[in-house]
């Protein structure tokens, strides 16, 4: 297990606490940032005098922030502050880090439930002493005699729940790459509904770590989709969607054919006991991907039989 240290100012440990609990996110996808609030109770060299003679100023505090259980560098904060310290005195520092898409991308592949992650922070400091100035009634002047320049490291967890539900909401994290998902699809109306349901929740699941669930969730999203897509090979007509969609994309339906059936049988097994432990990370994100590209192949495939007059509703994404 990692163990905190705390900064030593002029001989004295100072005490810091990383409140977790508070945590939060903002930004969105656009510029995404995670807070991190730090209380640090600054203590000077003769704490309870209310004339000390030896005091400090602090004159930046930075922190380089690590996550995961490989304890990678993610981001940098630094302040530039003047904070006189006489007595003790605990001050919060909010630290505001910047993130890119690929640094989420790189912590989510990492995490493991609750996000594991260590704090370096590293405080600038001037050491001042009150002199006396040869005049009259003791006047004193303070005089910095030196810069210190303490480090600590605090390890600490982000709370599984509170990085899912609140903190990636607000970074605007997308578990896989956006792909355009048509509002609706005129070929398979309800099935195609039904199904995108379904992968909402697959996403879902999959943010949080439940992978089995979520790969199950993308067998039904598949379900509704494939037995309609047998029915329209076998029932419509010769000026059917299908047989337009045969017609004109031969090798394309064929290949959408084959992965729709062995997407549907891989993501069945989350369907059967054991119902869990038989997807990892990287299988689940896969059998997403796939399921998430078959859905909006077939909410794209509008052929040319519909009436021109007739409106297409403008897509969204997912």
């Amino acid at each position: 297990m990692q163990m905190n240290t705390r900064p030593t100012i002029a001989g004295i440990p100072q005490e810091m606490t990383v409140q977790t609990d508070q945590i939060t996110a903002h930004g969105s996808v656009e510029g995404p940032r995670l807070y991190i609030p730090v209380k640090i109770d600054f203590t000077p060299n003769r704490t309870g005098n209310a004339n000390p003679k030896e005091f400090f100023t602090v004159l930046s505090v930075s922190a380089e922030l690590s996550v995961t259980e490989k304890y990678f560098v993610a981001s940098q904060a630094t302040m530039q502050v003047s904070w006189p310290i006489f007595m003790h005195n605990p001050i919060p520092v909010t630290f505001q880090f910047p993130l890119t898409a690929e640094t989420l991308f790189q912590i989510e592949k990492y995490r493991q439930g609750d996000l594991a992650a260590q704090l370096k922070i590293t405080i600038q400091v001037a050491i001042t002493e009150d002199v006396l100035t040869g005049k009259p009634n003791n006047e004193t002047r303070p005089v910095i005699h030196g810069f210190e320049t303490p480090q600590a490291h605090q390890y600490f967890q982000i709370a599984h729940s509170l990085w899912v539900n609140k903190i990636l909401l607000g970074l605007g994290y997308n578990a896989g790459a956006l792909v355009e998902i048509p509002a609706v699809s005129i070929l398979l109306p309800k099935e195609y509904a039904i199904a995108k349901d379904e992968l909402r929740e697959a996403t879902r699941h999959f943010i949080a770590g439940q992978y089995d669930t979520a790969v199950a969730h993308c067998r039904s999203a598949i379900d509704p989709i494939n037995a309609q897509f047998t029915n329209i090979r076998k029932n419509l007509t010769s000026k059917s969607e299908f047989q337009w969609l045969k017609k004109h994309f031969s090798t394309t339906y064929d290949y959408i054919e084959a992965i729709l059936g062995s997407n549907y049988t891989l993501a069945n097994k989350g369907h059967h006991p054991p119902s869990f432990g038989n997807f990892g990370r990287a299988e689940a994100e896969t059998i997403i991907g796939t399921t998430t590209l078959l859905i909006a192949y077939f909410g794209k495939i509008i052929p040319d039989t519909i009436p021109a007059e007739e409106p297409i509703a403008q897509g969204g994404t997912v």
